[in-house]
């Protein structure tokens, strides 16, 4: 085998490591930024579907 698929076999995750710890380069307010943004897109995205608001609508076209 080629040394790069030695190397990706050896550093390759098991299934129970799914979220890894942070480094301590990344700052864990960008994160919480991150994860609440997507929070955020996510309440808004199914508040629009439950009453009925379509985007798309507003797209124009002819």
């Amino acid at each position: 085998m080629k040394k790069k698929e030695l190397d990706i076999k050896k550093n390759k995750q098991s299934p129970k490591q799914i979220f890894a710890k942070p480094d301590a380069n990344q700052p864990l307010n960008l994160w919480l930024f991150v994860l609440g943004l997507n929070l955020l897109g996510l309440t808004g995205f199914i508040y629009l579907k439950l009453n009925g608001i379509d985007l798309y609508a507003f797209r124009g076209g002819s």
